[in-house]
């Protein structure tokens, strides 16, 4: 079994395959009782697993792209960086999420961390991180950093016509297809009922390095040129 994944995946694949291999023990001591599930591989494209330095290799990144060189004005450039080296800014908040830990109260410092360093905020209401909504756009590292460019191909402005297409959501959605795969329920990308359940613990903030370092010999990492986490043009294999 091969658990192949992009973006998110930096998160959320070593932890199903943690778990997986978790349970899996269970299984064998006799404590539950199951089918193993052997995952041989884990394949994550453009992943996410470490905000605090993939949130610095944006300053880095628009300060010196390699090949494309300074993306950014030179007032924009000393925003990031302020934004990120400053006292209480990107770098201190994402610290003290990762020092939070899985703490009760590392759900709000985390989620802070989020809203200050990439671009989402979170509605102010008491409830927020049951029920997160989107209501702004911080501008302090991320967006700055990405400007006008589209984060999934610096060639191309933002304004310009999604590419590549997606024409995998149609092909995925025919009820053929997910017959085929043994789909029980209809594709959706970036659905809103997960985005909101990581959300609300500022899911995003946190780093899944070690998990990732537990299972580098089974990993297949992909390489590309892109400015978030949520997609990109792979340029290498």
């Amino acid at each position: 079994f091969i658990f192949a994944t992009e973006s998110y995946g930096g998160h959320y694949g070593p932890s199903f395959v943690t778990y997986f291999d978790q349970q899996n023990a269970l299984i064998r001591d006799g404590t539950i009782l199951g089918e193993e599930i052997i995952v041989s591989a884990l394949m994550i494209n453009n992943g996410w697993y470490d905000p605090l330095i993939q949130n610095q290799a944006y300053v880095d990144f628009a300060t010196n792209a390699p090949g494309y060189g300074q993306l950014q004005t030179d007032e924009v450039i000393k925003k990031l960086n302020d934004a990120f080296y400053k006292p209480g800014g990107c770098k201190d908040q994402e610290e003290s999420c990762y020092a939070a830990g899985n703490t009760t109260a590392s759900n709000k410092i985390c989620v802070d961390a989020d809203n200050f360093c990439v671009c989402s905020r979170l509605s102010s209401d008491a409830s927020a991180y049951d029920n997160p909504v989107v209501v702004l756009q911080i501008e302090n590292v991320f967006v700055p950093a990405v400007g006008d460019r589209d984060s999934d191909d610096l060639r191309q402005n933002g304004s310009a016509p999604l590419f590549p297409p997606e024409y995998y959501v149609d092909f995925l959605g025919q009820a053929t297809i997910r017959r085929s795969v043994g789909a029980e329920v209809a594709y959706s990308e970036c659905a809103n009922a997960p985005n909101r359940l990581f959300g609300k613990t500022g899911d995003v903030s946190r780093t899944t390095t070690f998990l990732v370092v537990r299972r580098n010999s089974d990993i297949q990492f992909f390489k590309c040129v892109r400015m978030h986490a949520h997609g990109c043009l792979n340029l290498a294999l």
